[in-house]
């Protein structure tokens, strides 16, 4: 017997080839390492099969149930409307093969520990697949923006955000005479500006984050970490939020100052941990130094 299913992955926009390459990447690499809890391989020729193109995995989802899986190269516009970004299909071709390796002793044993879904226990796979996959489209983006190669539009902020707990790092207050009486909200003073200036020297704005999410661009992470699943906190991406006086905000709120307020800002983690990678550490006590 033999099923097929599916699963729609979000990707970047078409213009981020960069971020788009190294998402497939870290996602495949997941999948084939022994983080995974399935033994899996990646086929070494790109293959084309029912009017599929992409990058083709096998999978022994149990001693006697194997998968053929694809990660699709074109995008899906499947109820994608024309802001949203893009999904791409990761799609299984399973099959059981007890029938073949089998004596009829075993059956009973084989039942038992054999999913008894249509599809073969895939869904379980297909779960473990996008939890990892969320944590994989944090860090493409992390590192397509911090190597600012091929600039990217616009992310689904969101869903950079989902994987991810922002941590309170840092706390300073700035001083000035209280002077919104005379402007109006939106005008960059002396000292936002000032304060815009060194944030901009470490970070760089996250596009379509309403400048509201900052990455940091000082210390380039090395890649490798992307594919290693022993700890989370030595892969997290480094974004960065800030508040004035408990309040979320943007570039243009600080370079606006207008009055005293305590900035505070917030470090990016997978997870709940707020224990931090000494990259992380490293970006914290350079903006620290800096304000």
């Amino acid at each position: 017997s033999s099923s097929s299913t599916s699963t729609l992955l979000k990707f970047f926009d078409r213009t981020s080839h960069l971020a788009n390459e190294m998402l497939s990447r870290y996602l495949v690499d997941f999948i084939v390492s022994d983080h995974f809890t399935t033994p899996s391989a990646k086929l070494p020729t790109c293959y084309s099969l029912a009017g599929k193109k992409g990058i083709w995995l096998v999978m022994r989802v149990d001693w006697y149930v194997l998968s053929i899986a694809v990660l699709e190269d074109d995008d899906d516009s499947e109820g994608i409307q024309d802001d949203e970004q893009p999904n791409r299909r990761l799609s299984f071709f399973t099959a059981g093969i007890i029938d073949l390796y089998k004596s009829d002793g075993d059956f009973a044993e084989a039942d038992s520990t054999t999913c008894d879904e249509e599809n073969f226990g895939v869904c379980t796979l297909v779960d473990i697949i996008q939890h990892a996959h969320a944590r994989k489209y944090s860090l493409s983006c992390f590192h397509a923006l911090q190597k600012d190669v091929l600039p990217m539009s616009s992310v689904d902020v969101d869903f950079v955000e989902d994987p991810l707990t922002f941590h309170e790092v840092l706390n300073v207050l700035v001083e000035l005479d209280d002077i919104s009486s005379h402007l109006n909200d939106n005008t960059s003073t002396i000292t936002g500006t000032k304060l815009g200036s060194v944030i901009e020297r470490l970070l760089g704005v996250v596009p379509g984050s309403n400048a509201s999410m900052f990455f940091y661009k000082g210390h380039k992470v090395g890649e490798g970490l992307a594919t290693s699943e022993g700890s989370d906190v030595s892969q997290a991406p480094i974004f960065f939020k800030f508040m004035l006086d408990s309040r979320l905000a943007s570039m243009e709120d600080i370079l606006a100052l207008q009055k005293t307020v305590t900035v505070t800002a917030l470090v990016s983690n997978f997870g709940v941990s707020d224990d931090l990678s000494p990259c992380h550490l490293e970006a914290v006590e350079r903006l620290e130094r800096s304000l």
